[in-house]
């Protein structure tokens, strides 16, 4: 795979609003808000333009606080923080202003994690930095940060441009193919691979290299679905034919018949591993059956045992729940304890 960008249409519109707030005035607002879904290239294409614009780039994290997060920008700068918040923000403001560089920030999501306490002070402290330095801010989170942002008045108005990252239409995908797997994929294929990840960029991204890999070592220059085959791709999981069913799991203990344990090849290794160990015997110890096989019959001949313990079945096991209550003990006095008065000694002027 070639180490680059592909020009898609998500990283033209990132461009364009990286290029307006660039050329804004110097009193107009200039903080870029980029939200989407995971795996559609946002991270990706900040670190592209990272590089272009000499930006100072930070990824947030769940474990910030208001001085956590003005060191890491610092640390993003590569100057050594203050002991003061106030000190620290005047640092960030005079290296942005002084040497014109951006500040982006990746996974902002965890700016508004429930029961985080300093989100609203880092938020306004972001708001402080870009109306100090009047450098760009751009901020980059998942789908729903949009509406989180607007909540925040102060931030939402500042916001000059609101990027969303979408999944690949075919065009994207077409231009995907071309830029970065070095073997030729046919139209064929790349329907089948652009229906199998929903143009999801990740995905794509996946699946080129595997084809890629395959067509090497086979020596193709270019690979089409007749080449291809039936192979599965490897960023979905493959479904067999017992997820059909609708009825519940088999209990836990139950017996695996010889038809099930040979779709699963990794139970039936660890099946082999316990009977070495043990003398024999197929048992799987927990439930890794899936939730709907009762209805391909693999078990009716195989009735599910109760468990013991001790044994007694386990409904009457000695555990706490199903313990019997002990009998009821009258208190006890303690050796050279004067008891009060009321419990075992009469009240003084009370008749007994």
């Amino acid at each position: 795979m070639r180490a680059k960008v592909a020009p898609v249409k998500n990283i033209a519109r990132f461009a364009d609003a990286l290029e307006s707030v660039t050329l804004a005035g110097h009193s107009d607002e200039r903080m870029v808000l980029v939200h989407g879904a995971s795996g559609v290239g946002k991270s990706t294409a900040l670190a592209h333009f990272m590089n272009r614009f000499n930006a100072i780039w930070v990824e947030a994290s769940p474990a910030w606080s208001l001085s956590s997060m003005l060191r890491a920008i610092l640390n993003g700068i590569g100057q050594q923080p203050r002991a003061r918040a106030a000190e620290m923000e005047e640092q960030i403001i005079q290296e942005m202003g002084a040497h014109g560089r951006p500040l982006f920030i990746d996974e902002l999501d965890y700016l508004f994690l429930p029961g985080q306490q300093t989100s609203l002070r880092m938020l306004e402290s972001l708001h402080s930095i870009h109306d100090k330095s009047r450098m760009p801010v751009v901020m980059v989170g998942m789908d729903k940060i949009d509406r989180k942002i607007k909540l925040r008045e102060q931030i939402a108005r500042r916001v000059f441009q609101w990027v969303e990252f979408t999944d690949l239409d075919r065009d994207d995908a077409r231009t995907v193919a071309d830029s970065l797997c070095e073997v030729r994929v046919e139209e064929d294929l790349l329907d089948a691979l652009f229906h199998a990840t929903g143009g999801r960029m990740g995905r794509m991204r996946l699946g080129l290299a595997q084809i890629e890999r395959r067509s090497k070592a086979k020596g193709w220059n270019s690979v089409n679905s007749a080449q291809w085959g039936g192979t599965p791709w490897h960023f979905r999981a493959v479904k067999h034919a017992w997820h059909a069913g609708n009825d519940a799991a088999p209990a836990l203990g139950a017996r695996c018949s010889p038809a099930y344990l040979e779709h699963r090849p990794c139970i039936q290794a660890s099946v082999d591993r316990a009977s070495a160990s043990h003398g024999g015997g197929q048992r799987v110890k927990r439930a890794k059956i899936p939730a709907r096989v009762a209805a391909s019959g693999l078990f009716a001949d195989r009735a599910p045992e109760a468990k013991r313990k001790n044994g007694r079945p386990r409904h009457l096991s000695s555990s706490p729940k199903h313990r019997p209550a002990r009998p009821h003990r009258p208190h006890r006095r303690r050796r050279g304890v004067r008891p009060k008065p009321g419990r075992f000694l009469p009240v003084p002027g009370r008749r007994p």
